[in-house]
């Protein structure tokens, strides 16, 4: 699967100069904006969204994707920010010795990212004296209250629409996915 969501770079180019996966691998083109533009009709779907409403279905798509558990926590902990923790007065990464922090499970302690035995990729913790969660815990607490019915309200795509690309983006099926983000030019 691949989102191109706001751009349109397919304004002289055939479905497959858009994007060359979509040939080789049989990958399904999605559009996501709010002009049917070239892009969007060479594409498998076009997903209409309300203009500058973007972030409420990025949100909602987050929320669907966590609640369900549809990510990959071992590439979460090891190739994200997503174990880092996060300061809850000053809202910032927690620092040791120059380095990222991460909780060490092992250990019961904050400790750089270089120095960790199994990070923690969710919690709450008390390190060096400052309450912190990690970045994913945060991401998590943000898009909570983004449900799919609330993102439809304000981007005006329906709740099982943003549902189904959620899943399908995150790999329900097994199958890499890619989005592709850019400003939507004149068409």
């Amino acid at each position: 699967m691949i989102i191109i969501w706001g751009g349109n770079p397919a304004r002289r180019l055939s479905r497959h100069a858009v994007h060359p996966r979509c040939e080789r691998q049989g990958a399904r083109l999605v559009v996501i904006g709010p002009l049917f533009d070239a892009t969007a009709a060479k594409a498998d779907q076009w997903v209409p969204i309300r203009p500058a409403t973007d972030a409420a279905l990025a949100m909602a798509m987050i929320n669907v994707i966590l609640q369900e558990g549809l990510y990959d926590k071992s590439y979460i902990i090891n190739h994200t920010v997503g174990p880092f923790l996060v300061r809850n007065d000053s809202k910032l990464f927690l620092r040791e010795g120059g380095k990222h922090a991460v909780w060490d499970e092992q250990a019961k302690e904050s400790r750089s990212v270089k120095r960790f035995s199994i990070r923690r990729f969710g919690g709450r913790f008390n390190a060096e004296g400052s309450l912190c969660k990690t970045a994913f815990e945060l991401l998590a607490e943000r898009t909570a209250s983004y449900t799919p019915e609330k993102a439809e309200e304000i981007t005006g795509v329906p709740a099982e629409t943003t549902r189904n690309l959620a899943r399908e983006y995150a790999g329900a099926n097994r199958q890499p996915s890619e989005c592709t983000t850019g400003w939507r030019g004149p068409s």
